[in-house]
Formats: structure tokens, sequence, C-alpha cells
């Protein structure tokens, strides 16, 4: 009866150990589930961030060309502004010469044509009210409102 408590003893033993390194590696394995579940959830977070930070590039290269192209609109505006202004101090001294001349012809004759008149008063309002010329003619169209109006059509 020993012998059967002894053989009971052993499997007692061995039925422990066996029992015993089975929950050991169930707790190891455990332990390695936790280590790569936590391992691949920071991964997973790097490579969102870098996803993320790569978006931000992308989107910064975007905006980039856009407002370079909005420096080059601006700089072409700038120039046509500039063009534009050129060509209305053009206008300004090509149209207060001919107000000059045709007043200075005018007033030379002593009369005017009626036509004449009022082609002088257009341009003197286009030179003085739309291109914003100064008073400087103001004087040589008082002068032409005093002029005899030729009845020579």
């Amino acid at each position: 009866m020993s012998d059967v408590i002894s053989n009971g003893d052993q499997f007692i033993k061995i039925f422990t150990i066996l029992l015993g390194s089975s929950v050991l590696v169930a707790i190891i394995t455990l332990i390695g589930n936790i280590v790569m579940f936590k391992l691949n959830r920071k991964a997973k977070k790097e490579d969102d961030t870098n996803e993320k930070e790569s978006k931000i590039i992308e989107t910064n290269k975007k905006l980039d060309k856009v407002l370079k192209n909005q420096d080059d609109q601006a700089q072409k505006m700038e120039k046509v502004i500039n063009e534009l202004g050129n060509v209305t101090e053009g206008t300004m001294i090509l149209l207060k010469k001919e107000i000059e001349d045709d007043a200075a012809k005018c007033i030379s004759a002593g009369k005017i044509k009626l036509k004449t008149r009022e082609e002088l008063h257009t341009m003197h309002s286009v030179y003085h009210n739309k291109l914003h010329g100064n008073g400087g003619l103001d004087s040589v169209m008082e002068a032409i409102d005093e002029l005899r109006v030729d009845s020579d059509i």
C-alpha cells in the first residue's frame, strides 16, 4: 500500500509539475501577448503620426505653391497697374496738348464753332474729371466760353 501511496504521491507531484508548467506557459504567453499588443499599438500610433506628418508636409507644399502663384499674380497686377498709370499719364499729356492747341487756334481767330466748343468741353471734362488732371486748363476753357460762336457750321 505504501507503493500505491508512493506512486500516488509521484503522480500528484508530476501532475503538479505539469499543471504548474502549463500555468507558467500560459502566463508567459499572456505576458508575451500583452507586450506584442503594446508594441503593435505603439507602432500604429507612430504610423498614424508619420501619416499625419506626411499629410501636413504635403499640404504645406500645396500651400507654398498657392502662395507663390498668388505672389506671381500680385506682381503681374502691379505691373499692369503701373502700365495703366503710364497710359493714363500719356493720355493726359496728349489730351492737354490737344485742348491747348485747339483753344490757341480759336483764341487767335477770335471765334469758335459750336461743335469745336462742345468737343473742347468734352475733352476738358475727361481730362479734369476722369483723368484727374490739374486745373491748368480752367482758364483756357473760360477764354473759350467767352469767344464769339462762328455761325459757319
